[in-house]
């Protein structure tokens, strides 16, 4: 007998109960096992599973992957499909319908406050979140045989659930500064950007950062299709964002397609862009 199954054996002596106590703790945890992925170009994906390494996430539209990242990649490159490569942010389901419960808002990538932390490096909430008692669990893996054994396991609730971690759930939320549905401009507060930073607006218009307040830009937009004239991988993609995103040059990726003729962008930009694309790309 190794000495995990000497630890498991006292347990069940010294607690005859404890197997149904951990089948009652199990279904407690069920509703982890839902999630929902909020993509960069601000498509809401449902009923996804995590499949690899806490960061993978697949439904029957495609993988997603939970790395929020700042540059515009080739997503054909070694064979990946453009859902491979497009990221986004993991919520479970459960958290996702407690927003929209209590706050009237259907969660978007764009609600968040996601800002670039250090250029080329992974984007990241610019604020750390203080998740409370959870916090001593957490490790590559959340440690739910000593949740068990601690008797914590209100830690593990849904939101839906109305247990006691949802105090901490709440003080969690608030920390977004979430806007409501109505608002015009950008979701999400200026109060996490820096001047200059542009942002798509509920209204579909462009607005950028003005006196720390977000100020919409009276220009034109347009769609526009391009080929890059470099192929593989070219930096001045890195230059771009998806919808959800931001950037500081008004030019924003709808959609990335394979064609015969090439790999084929299509963009949101201001009019002002379309010299500035000319020299990089071949405006189709």
């Amino acid at each position: 007998m190794n000495k995990y199954d000497l630890e498991n054996y006292n347990i069940y002596q010294n607690n005859p109960n404890v197997l149904k106590e951990l089948k009652d703790f199990e279904n407690k945890t069920k509703w982890m096992s839902s999630s929902i992925m909020l993509l960069a170009d601000n498509r809401v994906e449902y009923n996804c599973k995590e499949t690899n390494c806490n960061i993978n996430f697949q439904n029957k539209n495609g993988e997603y992957i939970a790395l929020v990242e700042n540059t515009i990649r080739n997503p054909f490159a070694y064979g990946m499909t453009y859902n491979e490569k497009i990221s986004g942010v993991f919520i479970h389901t459960d958290c996702y319908k407690y927003v929209e419960k209590e706050y009237n808002i259907s969660l978007k990538y764009g609600d968040l406050p996601i800002i670039n932390t250090r250029k080329g490096e992974s984007e990241n909430i610019p604020f750390d979140f203080d998740y409370g008692e959870i916090q001593k669990y957490w490790g590559q893996f959340i440690d739910f045989n000593q949740i068990f054994l601690d008797k914590k396991d209100y830690l593990c609730s849904s939101p839906l659930s109305n247990d006691i971690n949802l105090k901490q759930i709440k003080k969690n939320i608030s920390n977004l500064k979430l806007k409501g549905p109505d608002r015009v401009g950008p979701s999400v507060s200026a109060t996490f950007y820096k001047s200059g930073d542009i942002k798509m607006g509920n209204n579909k218009k462009l607005w950028i950062i003005k006196n720390n307040k977000w100020t919409e830009i009276n220009e034109p937009l347009i769609e526009v299709k391009i080929k890059p004239k470099r192929k593989g991988y070219d930096k001045n993609m890195d230059e771009f964002s998806f919808m959800a995103q931001y950037n500081k040059n008004g030019i924003f990726v709808k959609d990335i397609n394979m064609e015969k003729n090439g790999l084929i962008y299509t963009l949101i930009t201001l009019e002002s862009n379309l010299e500035k694309l000319s020299k990089i790309a071949t405006i189709l």
